[in-house]
Formats: structure tokens, sequence, C-alpha cells
């Protein structure tokens, strides 16, 4: 009798394991979506911004296609008072190349982290960045949009649910 009831209970364990393993692959999936999502977004703002500035370095002529990092965003003006930014536009662009290629499948919990560092970004982008950029994001109805959507979006995921 005792095994019996050992093995019912095991057998409930499993399946509680692999439904909460079901679960958080769900989750961390979702995170994922979101994630390329936001990074998406962050590729547009900065080939927008590039399309509307009229003086560019010569290593970002119109027509390279420029992916947001560190160097591009110090080439551009963008966050150009703070080092802890750039240092994040690295991170979250490793992390990016992680998922697209398969390298790792992070946690659920990590990428939320995560995203709230690249909503982050968004919430910045005009004031932590040169004149000439805070023109060119004003002259970009696009931009404008995508960071009015971001933001929006980001202030509702951090409402409390009733």
């Amino acid at each position: 009798m005792n095994n019996v009831l050992y093995l019912i209970k095991l057998e409930v364990y499993e399946k509680h394991e692999r439904a909460k393993k079901d679960v958080d692959a769900h989750l961390a999936n979702r995170a994922s979506m979101k994630f390329i999502s936001l990074w998406i977004d962050l590729e547009t703002i900065t080939r927008l911004i590039t399309h509307e500035l009229q003086s560019l370095p010569p290593n970002l002529r119109q027509g390279n296609v420029l992916q947001p990092s560190a160097s591009v965003f110090r080439a551009l003006g963008l966050f150009t008072q703070d080092e802890e930014a750039l240092r994040t536009v690295e991170r979250l662009r490793r992390l990016r190349n992680q998922i697209v290629h398969g390298i790792e499948s992070p946690s659920g919990d990590y990428l939320s982290e995560n995203i709230k560092l690249l909503e982050n970004l968004f919430f910045n982008l005009k004031n932590q960045s040169s004149e000439e950029v805070r023109e060119a994001i004003e002259a970009s109805e696009r931009v404008q949009e995508i960071i009015d959507r971001v933001t929006e979006n980001a202030n509702q995921s951090d409402e409390p649910e009733n």
C-alpha cells in the first residue's frame, strides 16, 4: 500500500514539474518575442535617426546597415553623457544575438529584467542625446510614434492588475 501511494505521489510530482517547465518555457518564449520586437523598434529608430541627421560620420553613410551598438550610438550622438546606457546597449545586443542564433535560451525572468533595460533606453533616448539627435527625433513622426508606443506599453505593464 505504501509503495502504491509513493508511486502516485511521484507521478503527481512529475506531472507538476512537467507542467511547470511547460509554463516556464511558454513565458520565456513570450518574453523572447517581446524582447526581439523591442530590439527591432530600436533598430528602426537607429535607421530613422541616421536618415534624419544632416552630418554623418564617414563610417555611418547612408546605405550602411546600422545595428544598435555602443559605437554606432556614440557616432550618432545618442546617450552622449551616459556610458552605462552604452554598456547596456552592448549587453542587450549580445543577448539579442544569443536569442536569434539559438546560442542560449534565457529564462523569462532574465528576459523581463532585460526588457525593462531596453524600455529604459526608449525613455531616455531624447534627453540623453546630442541636440542634433533630439532635433532628428522630433523631426521624425515615425520615431516619435515608436517611442510613444513603447513607453506607453511599458507604463501599462508596470501598472498593478486588479
